[in-house]
């Protein structure tokens, strides 16, 4: 896109800051009187390199994204969580093998949500894709 074409218009970071302040400012709180979920999702987290993945999908949003990365940090009005994903499981373009079992399976078992074990404070893959959903309502 040349300069003309992006005139007037606001980077992916401060429009997802905006969106951060507007739920801020319209989700409700619990019954409880405890801040309201966000899951914040970065998505295609099985392209990711061992080292990304071990560092987590916050420290590469505060890498790649440090607008957006402070700024969930710094909202005391909504309890964020962040999760890798990957819907596929891997990468069909390089991995033949994989490409293959994927062909004769389909999607059954296939993707995975990379969570933090506050456990053992390490970053960890499992195959439940609903995990961010379930964190956000409180399962």
């Amino acid at each position: 896109m040349g300069d003309d074409e992006n005139r007037g218009k606001l980077p992916t970071q401060v429009m997802l800051c905006e969106l951060v302040r507007y739920l801020e400012l319209t989700m409700a709180k619990n019954n409880d009187s405890k801040p309201p979920r966000l899951s914040v999702i970065v998505a295609a987290w099985d392209r990711v390199d061992t080292a990304t993945f071990e560092r987590g999908p916050a420290a590469y949003l505060q890498k790649e994204y440090p607008l957006l990365a402070g700024r969930l940090a710094d909202t005391k009005k909504l309890n964020v969580e962040v999760f890798g994903l990957s819907v596929v499981g891997g990468d069909l373009e390089v991995d033949a093998e994989f490409r293959d079992r994927f062909l004769e399976t389909g999607l059954d078992n296939q993707g995975w949500v990379a969570v933090h074990d506050g456990k053992t404070n390490a970053w960890r893959r499992d195959n439940d894709l609903t995990l961010p959903i379930a964190w956000a309502i409180g399962e």
